[in-house]
């Protein structure tokens, strides 16, 4: 275990489960998401520059210089990965002790790294690109491959920021980020190389980027606007309220259908042409739970006997001659949904009977309910 403060009076502890950070108030945990690979913490020490410097059981040497790590292994010139001392000098070196031998680690003048993008992939490749225009379907994932050489440093250090959806700079060791479904807008990825020496580069890399709404979106969203606002009319339309009237039939039907609403009951609705069956069927429909689908309507009276089977229970490919395909009936299709028999007084009267429903090899399989002859019926 070790402790530390920097020069803004933060106590930095380094234990064997990781290193933490107390501001008087509160304490922060630094680990893998700040590129630290090691939670064991032998030593630590603040250089005259202001640097913190953490040794590791297993995994070497960290700098801190308040904004970012930096990693120093044996690949970088250590003796040996495990660090056990810090004996900070005056003209800034450091004297590092390991668990093989001691080495005087001097830091040296090096320019900034360069940095720069070097690929894009969205829809397709972009090389070196500094602008783009993309659609939210072409941005599903958008890669991001940037680069910076220096000869002093092993594994050099990122921090990239994508202006408009991250909050705050994130570092890395990794040289592509990558991003999911980025919603429409304006966005500026930037991109900074930090060396050994913590030194960063001058000027970040940058890409503009503009994200615009898929026109397939757009148009999904139209129709949906337009399909509500349908939706909306029509159930305006058949409010209970257009039922005009106060006489004691009137408010008989106004009870009678709002018992009928979710019941889940057939209902045979007769009545004179011009009396306001299909308001009624459909005022039930419309103020059920079952609004938001489109009732199925079917005109019994051009049901033959041969062709009713078919449309109302449907059949499989096969069942009889020109039957080259699997079919659902209008029972099937208005599932969730109202089935709404029009005229089903003029439907055939053999094709009202149960047994001859009963009859049906080719029926969807669902039990079905004979059917009272009146003028509409829906169910």
């Amino acid at each position: 275990m070790s402790i530390v403060e920097d020069d803004a009076g933060n106590l930095w502890i380094g234990t064997n489960w990781g290193l933490c950070c107390f501001d008087r108030e509160k304490f922060t945990t630094y680990g893998k998401e700040q590129g630290l690979t090691d939670f064991v913490h032998q030593c630590s020490a603040k250089d005259t520059a202001g640097q913190l410097w953490f040794g590791s059981t297993n995994s070497g040497l960290y700098r801190y210089d308040g904004k970012h790590f930096q990693w120093l292994t044996t690949a970088d010139g250590l003796p040996s990965n495990s660090v056990r001392g810090l004996a900070p000098q005056p003209d800034g070196s450091m004297i590092i002790g390991t668990h093989r031998e001691i080495v005087h680690y001097r830091p040296t003048a090096t320019l900034p790294p360069p940095i720069e993008i070097r690929e894009v992939i969205a829809d397709k490749v972009y090389q070196n690109p500094t602008e783009l225009e993309l659609t939210t379907a072409e941005t599903d994932l958008l890669t991001i491959s940037y680069h910076s050489l220096s000869f002093a440093t092993r594994q050099m250090r990122y921090s990239y920021i994508l202006e408009g959806y991250d909050k705050a700079w994130r570092d890395t060791w990794e040289d592509t980020v990558r991003y999911e479904k980025l919603p429409p807008g304006e966005y500026t990825f930037k991109v900074i190389a930090i060396n050994r020496d913590l030194v960063e580069s001058e000027v970040p890399a940058q890409l503009s980027l503009t994200v615009r709404p898929d026109p397939r979106d757009i148009e999904i969203t139209t129709l949906r606007t337009k399909v509500n606002y349908l939706q909306h009319e029509v159930s305006g339309k058949y409010d209970f309220s257009n039922l005009i009237g106060r006489s004691a039939g009137i408010k008989e039907v106004h009870a009678l259908m709002e018992k009928a609403i979710d019941s889940g009951l057939d209902v045979l609705i007769t009545g004179e042409t011009g009396t306001g069956k299909e308001l009624v069927a459909k005022g039930i429909h419309y103020n059920s739970s079952r609004k938001n689908r489109t009732p199925v309507e079917c005109d019994c009276g051009l049901l033959t006997e041969a062709l009713a089977p078919s449309e109302l229970f449907g059949h499989r490919k096969g069942a009889f001659t020109d039957a080259r395909e699997d079919k659902i009936g209008l029972f099937e299709a208005a599932d969730g949904s109202t089935l709404i028999l029009d005229e089903i007084g003029n439907m055939p009267l053999a094709i009202r009977a149960v047994s001859r429903l009963q009859d049906f090899p080719q029926a969807c399989g669902a039990r079905q309910r004979h059917r009272r002859n009146g003028d509409n019926c829906c169910r």
